[in-house]
């Protein structure tokens, strides 16, 4: 069976002409041809691990943002427009270079209060559009931790969104965008994070509700 197979190539290139019996013996290509398979997915996987570093830290500069925020605040004894536009203002300096504005990131800041049950409630709530957050009403229950349920405490609760814009889907591949695909080229990255009031165990806020 095999020496009948062996005929059948040799008479089939026999057959052949010339030109062809030579390309078909010929490796030159060899070379090309998996340089041209290989590059794209070596171009892919290096622009990806580029795009997940720089989104990586991103999300920890979010995690900074929202923890300067909780931090400042807890510093003051009472609040208004100014503190909360200070605290933004550093929040969104800590976020440089990386361009925010109201249309891709939000902020969440709420008062909780644990009275002497260690019972934990809303005192107040405000978002980057000076509104209450939702679900966040005052007297609304939060859910924390047991070691942060110090008795006639206060604690101010800071979240930072935003939304991700992959800088290859922008400049090459825009069609994906306000497709199925949204929230893989526009991941949301969120943080929250916890502080505790300096002084005392109460943090007005004239401007909340």
């Amino acid at each position: 069976m095999k020496a009948d197979a062996g005929r059948m190539r040799r008479i089939i290139a026999s057959r052949m002409p010339t030109a062809l019996r030579r390309l078909a013996r010929r490796r030159d290509g060899a070379g090309a041809v998996e340089f041209a398979i290989l590059v794209p997915l070596l171009l892919v996987g290096y622009i990806g691990a580029y795009e997940i570093s720089v989104a990586m830290s991103v999300y920890n500069k979010v995690g900074r943002a929202s923890s300067t925020i909780s931090d400042l605040l807890a510093q003051f004894s009472s609040l208004g427009n100014t503190e909360f536009a200070d605290a933004r203002m550093a929040a969104n300096s800590m976020l440089a270079p990386y361009a925010v504005d109201a249309t891709n990131l939000g902020y969440e800041i709420v008062g909780i209060q644990v009275d002497d049950a260690q019972n934990a409630t809303v005192a107040w709530s405000r978002d980057e559009n000076d509104q209450t957050v939702t679900g966040m009403t005052k007297g609304t229950p939060i859910p924390l931790a047991d070691d942060m349920k110090t008795v006639k405490s206060f604690l101010v609760m800071t979240t930072v969104t935003m939304e991700y814009r992959i800088d290859l889907v922008d400049r090459f591949l825009p069609f994906l965008r306000g497709s199925s695909t949204t929230e893989i080229v526009n991941p949301t990255l969120k943080r929250t994070s916890y502080s505790r009031l300096r002084k005392g165990n109460e943090l007005p806020c004239s401007v909340c509700s």
